[in-house]
């Protein structure tokens, strides 16, 4: 595991495929976390910005490399609070003020309806330069999924993997915050 300073991190795993050669692939953890006990959910996702919903978002780094990255999965631990719904996963820039900025690519999306992992699986090829950092950003698929599903977090300062497990950032001020 890795040490941070943050005391609330989103459950989640994240699954790379290295570049390690011009035709070579190798498959890689980047972080997980998943192993930690789950301290508790988060306000629902939701575009309320406020304590009934809020977008979540997750940040991480891909480790200083020669080659990009490939997404192949991203999962997190969910939980349908108000009887479920779809959520969509995005990665976002983190700005100057280390919050998401802008919206680089959308990953997936999935209906939940059971607490637990639920993956997601970009039908694209998303690749992402090395040494950068990047937000996993859930939200509501559909207006009618607003405020339907939670995420799991954790308080340990641990996880597994190559890259760092940074900043948890959400919408419950009304803007983004970490």
């Amino acid at each position: 595991g890795n040490p941070s300073v943050k005391t609330m991190r989103g459950k989640i795993i994240l699954f790379f495929l290295a570049l390690s050669g011009a035709l070579s692939l190798r498959a890689e953890i980047i972080v997980d976390n998943s192993a930690e006990a789950t301290a508790g959910y988060s306000v629902p996702i939701g575009t309320n910005n406020d304590a009934s919903g809020c977008l979540a978002a997750q940040e991480f780094t891909l480790p200083d490399t020669l080659n990009p990255y490939l997404l192949n999965q991203i999962s997190l631990w969910l939980n349908p609070t108000n009887g479920g719904g779809s959520v969509s996963v995005n990665l976002w820039n983190v700005g100057a003020d280390g919050n998401p900025t802008n919206e680089i690519t959308f990953v997936a999306s999935q209906i939940v309806t059971n607490i637990g992992e639920v993956d997601f699986v970009p039908t694209n090829a998303i690749y992402l330069s090395p040494g950068f950092s990047y937000y996993v950003v859930v939200s509501p698929t559909t207006a009618a999924d607003n405020n339907l599903v939670s995420l799991a977090f954790t308080t340990s300062q641990n996880w597994d993997g190559s890259g760092e497990l940074d900043n948890f950032a959400s919408t419950q001020a009304g803007f983004w915050q970490n």
